[in-house]
């Protein structure tokens, strides 16, 4: 298991410097400037689901080394394939400007491990989900690197010609430096899901529901980690976040199966004070809130 890693600051994120988004073709009222209003309602639509429209290009002003690309919510049908790739100038005018390339993957990949499904099961061969299971599952886009990628200019392209809506929606982007803790995170962490869907009891007995889409909570510690690196990276992460603002976590970024059941676009439900345990050493909780809306 790899140590879990925090995509934060957003370099998406305007108080990061200017950020210019481009390419494809999208529709007037629903732009690629939206892919940086933290909203996930608020989504980019293309024109059509061509590949010469659903791409685009990220000018992060100067060049940066990223860890993490994320699109925490999307469209894209099972046959849609993404790439994204970096380099030191625009990559479409220049396409032989790339530092790093992740080739075409296939955003909805194998979710459930050999030996997990139950004989008769509809994944049980492929193990990929069935298409009325992942109608609003929760699949991001994610590319996570072991080392920094240095660059400046970013482009993503989608391969899905035949979605059945004949558009692909974008909701959110985010591309950061991250931080990958020197310790990972400790024993005893919980992950589950929270629900505010309300329920009445009727005079007979019987139980009415208001569902409500559900959202994934975590709660861990980061125990006895390096003074400096906690002062200097946590402690200002909870400054700069507070519980408003964004980061996307991943838990494992080495899972091949269940990365994106445990890493998802969250906020800080609150700031937890440090702790010193013992000299030279601090330790922290983490209380995340996954976005959903």
């Amino acid at each position: 298991m790899a140590r879990c890693l925090f995509a934060y600051p957003n370099l998406i994120d305007g108080d990061q410097g200017a950020v210019v988004l481009s390419g494809g073709s999208w529709r007037a009222a629903l732009p690629l400037a939206n892919l940086v209003k933290p909203r996930l309602v608020e989504v980019a639509r293309s024109a059509n689901a061509s590949p010469a429209s659903t791409w685009l290009e990220i000018d992060l002003g100067a060049a940066r080394d990223i860890r993490v690309v994320a699109l925490p919510k999307h469209t894209i049908s099972q046959a849609g394939r993404v790439r994204i790739r970096g380099g030191p100038a625009p990559i479409g005018a220049n396409p032989s400007a790339v530092a790093t390339d992740t080739g075409w993957v296939d955003v909805w990949g194998r979710v459930f491990p050999a030996g997990s499904l139950s004989w008769g099961h509809p994944s049980l061969w492929d193990g990929r989900l069935r298409p009325e299971d992942a109608a609003g599952y929760p699949m991001p886009v994610l590319a996570v690197w072991p080392t920094p990628r240095i660059a400046r200019y970013w482009r993503i392209d989608i391969e899905d010609p035949t979605n059945p809506a004949g558009v692909v929606d974008l909701a959110r982007l985010v591309i950061s430096p991250g931080w990958q803790p020197s310790l990972n995170l400790g024993f005893g962490a919980r992950l589950g899901w929270e629900s505010d869907t309300v329920g009445e009891r009727s005079l007979g007995g019987a139980r009415f529901f208001d569902r409500r889409p559900p959202r994934r909570v975590l709660s861990f510690t980061l125990e006895g980690l390096p003074g400096d690196e906690m002062l200097s990276v946590a402690f200002d992460l909870q400054r700069s976040l507070g519980i408003d603002r964004q980061l996307f976590f991943v838990f494992d970024p080495d899972d091949d199966y269940h990365r994106h059941r445990r890493s998802f676009l969250a906020t800080l439900s609150q700031t937890a004070r440090l702790e010193f345990p013992y000299h030279g050493r601090i330790s922290t909780a983490f209380d995340l809130e996954e976005v959903i809306a």
